[in-house]
């Protein structure tokens, strides 16, 4: 039994924890919001550290410490790695869908609902200006949100609007500045950063479209029957 652990179990762990290393750390975007597979490694790796310490106290079992945690090790890394898939390939629905017309709207509710209550000073609704003070309401609850204080703002934790801005900024600002290509960014939900971003997606989207024609599969598909051509070549 001992050598059956130290000739399969052991080989085939290094293996694999040596497998998903190699993958996580190539899940790393500079500059992004999405959580990096180097940073999941880093904090993995302590776990490591356990098995000289049972070891040191524990005499006699060194091969079973020693395979019990690098298999421990070896689930948590797929663990979080399937985590990571997850976000990696469903950040996008995370981006706010949302025009400089809904905040303005957000904006008038939210001074009508004030007037009934007597607090307050309501604007004219008319011209730019009352768009960018929408604007800039709309960025303090969302950074409040963030901040988890939104408590001081009169009560808005529950607003939906506020909770997928708040959500998806940090993703929106950044495919933004993938876009910008390194000039000035927008000021957040105004009504160059909402033209900016949907370009930005949509650049995204035919890119994803790109790599979904060059896929595996559809490589296959459409090359299978040169293939079998050529296999059958070879046979006659």
């Amino acid at each position: 039994m001992f050598n059956v652990q130290r000739r399969l179990g052991s080989p085939l762990l290094k293996c694999g924890i040596l497998m998903m290393i190699g993958i996580m750390s190539t899940m790393h975007f500079s500059g992004s919001p999405l959580t990096s597979g180097r940073v999941v490694l880093w904090r993995t790796f302590p776990v490591l550290a356990i098995s000289p310490l049972l070891s040191t106290f524990i005499n006699g079992y060194d091969l079973p410490i020693y395979i019990s945690v690098m298999a421990t090790f070896l689930m948590l890394l797929l663990v979080q790695y399937w985590v990571l898939c997850r976000q990696w390939s469903t950040w996008a629905r995370l981006i706010p869908k949302m025009t400089e017309s809904d905040i303005t709207g957000w904006y008038q509710k939210r001074l009508g609902s004030q007037a009934e209550k007597g607090v307050g000073h309501v604007p004219d609704e008319e011209g730019q200006d009352f768009k960018e003070i929408a604007r800039l309401v709309f960025c303090a609850e969302v950074h409040a949100f963030n901040r988890r204080k939104v408590r001081a703002f009169s009560g808005y934790a529950r607003d939906q609007l506020v909770a997928t801005a708040a959500k998806g900024i940090l993703l929106a600002n950044w495919v933004v500045g993938k876009g910008a290509n390194g000039a000035q960014l927008p000021e957040p939900f105004s009504n160059t950063w909402f033209v900016q971003l949907d370009l930005a997606m949509k650049s995204q989207q035919q890119l994803v479209r790109g790599l979904k024609e060059h896929s595996a599969f559809f490589l296959f598909r459409y090359a299978k029957y040169d293939v079998s051509a050529i296999h059958n070549r070879t046979d006659d």
